[in-house]
């Protein structure tokens, strides 16, 4: 009995001593797997803390207070992923409180529960300057300076052509020509199909001694009811042909990011090859994303950490499946 004991302590002291010997690969290949962010995980991260809407780039701030002019007001709207629409105006001034109360109002008048995510900017009153075109709008709260006013019947982004319409859509629209409304009551109901159209070109040459053919009609208004029996209403081309594709306008539900990092955040960097470990502070979405931007099988959350849901929902993460779980769902999180 005592030989065998021998003999198994033997064996066993020849396998740690050899696994030593020739396993050095494995034991790196062990901790980096331990260590290491996956670039999918990583590209996610970054995704949270760069995601953007257009609440996020409004700077209260940029209403004027001179020339006369101290007040400003937004045209803007509620649109949720199943095309259901709130249209509203808020002043400038009180932004927070204002905003918060026209959140309300769209639930108490319509029983949607909209998010932050599902809030549009339309046009910028500035005093009597109208901006409407996004570029200039953000240009303007991110210097509050502003020109004129602009348009959007000379930009191809709000335009459609009659050929990339669906007349089988039970809608409305606003046809133009020379940057003029076509239908002398504007509104034109896509069921009357395209006859309807051609009739009122030739109206229209005749009044105004043009030859206008219908490649030179465009619409830049849709008119629609969601399913759930909202009234919408949209002036951008890509969310106007989005309605033609199915007769309904939607977008994916995913598209909502309602998820946000709790800061402080503490994230460890491990280098395989000196062995060194080093930790840094996250105070913020800027440092997080530049953070994961580079050498991400280097990084490692200390966990655990908090994530805050739109809804009031706080998750607390213990590890790297559980956080790539959470922001896959984030939509679950909206308000």
């Amino acid at each position: 009995m005592k030989t065998f004991f021998k003999t198994s302590l033997l064996i066993l002291l020849t396998a740690v001593f050899f696994q030593s010997c020739t396993s050095n690969e494995s034991d790196e290949e062990l901790v980096s797997n331990e260590i290491e962010t996956s670039t999918n995980l990583a590209e996610k991260i970054i995704a949270t803390a760069t995601s953007k809407n257009d609440l996020s780039i409004v700077n209260p701030e940029c209403a004027p207070t001179t020339l006369g002019l101290n007040s400003s007001l937004l045209f803007c709207y509620f649109r949720n992923p199943q095309g259901d629409y709130y249209s509203m105006d808020i002043p400038m001034t009180s932004w927070e409180e204002s905003y918060q109360e026209k959140k309300e109002l769209a639930y108490e008048e319509t029983g949607i529960r909209f998010t932050d995510d599902d809030f549009f900017i339309q046009q910028v009153l500035v005093g009597v300057t109208f901006i409407i075109k996004p570029e200039n709008i953000v240009n303007y709260f991110e210097t509050c300076e502003y020109g004129s006013s602009d348009h959007y019947n000379d930009d191809p982004n709000f335009k459609v052509s009659l050929s990339e319409i669906n007349f089988d859509c039970d809608a409305s629209v606003i046809a133009y020509v020379d940057g003029n409304p076509l239908f002398s009551r504007e509104k034109i109901n896509l069921s009357d199909g395209i006859s309807f159209i051609e009739n009122e070109l030739i109206t229209y040459n005749t009044s105004n001694s043009t030859s206008h053919t219908l490649d030179d009609v465009y619409v830049s208004n849709l008119y629609y009811t969601s399913p759930s029996g909202t009234e919408g209403y949209s002036i951008k081309r890509e969310e106007i042909l989005n309605y033609f594709d199915g007769c309904s306008l939607d977008r994916d539900i995913n598209d909502n990011d309602c998820l946000n990092f709790v800061y402080p955040l503490q994230v460890n960097r491990s280098s395989l090859s000196s062995g060194e470990t080093t930790s840094t502070t996250i105070e913020n979405d800027d440092d997080l994303a530049t953070t994961f931007s580079t050498n991400t099988d280097e990084l490692t959350f200390i966990y655990p950490i908090n994530l805050l849901g739109q809804d009031g929902t706080v998750l607390t993460i213990e590890n790297d499946e559980a956080l790539e779980n959470a922001l896959d769902s984030s939509a679950n999180y909206c308000y």
